[in-house]
């Protein structure tokens, strides 16, 4: 039963992570659209470009989901914290971007943002901090 929560537990976590990755993606593109669309392209490079870029983000989003199912289900969950925090850094970075692009940048958004990136730098420290409390676990047992 113990085997079973966890497993449940992990896929819980990474369904999780897909879910940030999905949103990621489509807000990736969204923000290209509007980088091109500010750039004056055609429409038909627009529509090339974007079905191109979304094909080469969308291969690179399945191994994604692929590598964090492996390291989630195979190695530990202690992985979902840097994970996690990696895709609120790269978030953060894009939304900021779109703002930008938009001209519709607020104070509120740059404290969003410093938010985003204290969060992340706090689950790198819980992974660095869960990680070494591992290590020494394991060294004391032995």
């Amino acid at each position: 039963m113990k085997q079973l929560l966890d497993t449940a537990a992990k896929l819980g976590l990474w369904l999780i992570s897909t879910a940030l990755s999905i949103y990621f993606f489509f807000l990736v593109r969204e923000t290209n659209l509007i980088l091109m669309q500010s750039l004056n392209w055609r429409y038909y490079t627009i529509n090339a470009i974007d079905k191109f870029a979304m094909l080469f983000l969308g291969l690179i989003i399945i191994a994604f989901f692929l590598l964090i199912q492996h390291l989630y289900l195979k190695k530990s969950w202690i992985f979902f914290l840097p994970v996690t925090g990696i895709q609120l850094v790269l978030f953060a970075l894009v939304q900021l971007l779109r703002l930008q692009l938009l001209n519709s940048i607020l104070p509120i958004d740059y404290l969003i943002f410093t938010i985003l990136l204290i969060i992340s730098i706090g689950l790198f420290y819980l992974y660095k901090y869960l990680k070494q409390k591992a290590k020494n676990r394991t060294i004391i047992e032995h």
